[in-house]
């Protein structure tokens, strides 16, 4: 086989460049057409990329968070009518109760102000003390937020912020956790910085703020129909 293989390979290689020449000819001779074909090859091939790398994301890719398939969305149901959002009183009852979960979290996608003397809209989360905790994911840097903290109200504010953030505001000083940044003018003292690619649940967020760091006014007993918050749990084990 090898022996033949040889024998053929310089025809074979000589009817190639035939038909090469012949087609960069037709090509000369009809620019319209070839074109056409190329802006078609390239559509065609442009959408298929696209498809695969979406499909690619949303199906084979595993989550970027510790055992996955154990974390679930929960909503809330009022009057047979399920997929609401949660308030914080409702999760402080759902805490109290339930018996299913290990691990559980509110959270919500919010827009902040970095004020200062170099303002800066991002896009950041508002998340309980075990949002981290509970989709099993550490700081690069620093530290996660309290879940005690989810006990009060006006709680120390704290910050964690994205790897992104760190090196485009704060050129990646390595001494970061315990200096401050102004949030809607307040002074947040951030605690730790999230691996790379990490953006939360929103897969967008910037910054992380406790919802506890909010007045009582805001999310205490007078706003228990205040729907906003999402709820992310875990499966205890064999649930």
């Amino acid at each position: 086989g090898l022996e033949r293989a040889e024998r053929v390979g310089p025809q074979r290689v000589e009817e190639l460049a035939q038909d090469l020449r012949y087609s960069a000819r037709g090509q000369k001779q009809r620019p319209g057409f070839t074109a056409i074909a190329i802006l078609t090859l390239a559509v065609g091939i442009g959408a298929n990329t696209a498809i695969f790398s979406a499909v690619d994301a949303l199906m084979f890719r595993p989550l970027p968070f510790r055992n996955p398939a154990q974390l679930m969305n929960v909503s809330f149901t009022v009057n047979g009518r399920s997929g609401f959002p949660w308030s914080w009183m409702k999760y402080l009852t759902f805490r109290s109760t339930q018996d299913v979960f290990q691990d559980h979290a509110l959270w919500t996608q919010g827009n902040f102000s970095l004020t200062g003397d170099d303002a800066e809209r991002v896009s950041g989360e508002w998340a309980s003390g075990a949002y981290l905790q509970t989709l099993g994911v550490s700081p690069a840097i620093g530290h996660p937020f309290d879940p005690g903290d989810d006990d009060g109200y006006s709680t120390r504010k704290v910050v964690l912020i994205s790897d992104d953030l760190w090196k485009s505001r704060f050129n990646a000083d390595p001494a970061i956790v315990g200096k401050e940044v102004s949030i809607e003018r307040q002074q947040f003292e951030i605690i730790g910085v999230m691996p790379p690619g990490f953006k939360g649940l929103s897969g967008a967020a910037e910054l992380f703020v406790p919802i506890t760091t909010r007045a009582i006014a805001d999310i205490g007993p007078t706003q228990a129909w205040s729907h906003e918050f999402d709820l992310v749990a875990r499966l205890k084990p064999g649930m």
